[in-house]
């Protein structure tokens, strides 16, 4: 019988109420500690994420460039840029501009709109 009694302490020792209240803190502070690191996993995958779309977004940024460095470094280019941000024409060139038909749909619709009331009511009633 006297071997069953040490067991019976430890027991008693373990499920007191004491314990149980320590081992309860205990449970407390490792659930808290994981649920903080949980939030600093989520967060850096956030920032990994925004991260690795602005590397995206720079290489891109840095192709262009690229391309844009060779092609000024080729007199066609060159010549291509300047026509583009200055109109520049070589001798002999003319330059070419093109209008829109005077009587598009949209002037049609803006002379509509410029008509006094009197010329709308004789076209109307096809008196104009």
């Amino acid at each position: 019988m006297k071997k069953f009694i040490p067991k019976h302490r430890w027991q008693n020792v373990v499920f007191s109420k004491a314990a149980l209240v320590v081992m309860f803190v205990v449970i407390l502070f490792a659930g808290n500690a994981a649920w903080n690191m949980y939030q600093k996993y989520k967060e850096s995958k956030e920032l990994k994420d925004r991260a690795l779309v602005q590397l995206q977004e720079l290489e891109k940024r840095e192709k262009n460039l690229t391309e844009n460095i060779e092609n000024l470094q080729t007199e066609r280019g060159i010549e291509e840029e300047l026509r583009k941000r200055f109109g520049i024409v070589k001798e002999g060139e003319e330059v070419v501009i093109v209008i829109d038909n005077p009587e598009s749909e949209t002037n049609k619709q803006i002379n509509e709109e410029n008509k006094s009331l009197w010329s709308n009511f004789l076209r109307i009633f096809k008196l104009n």
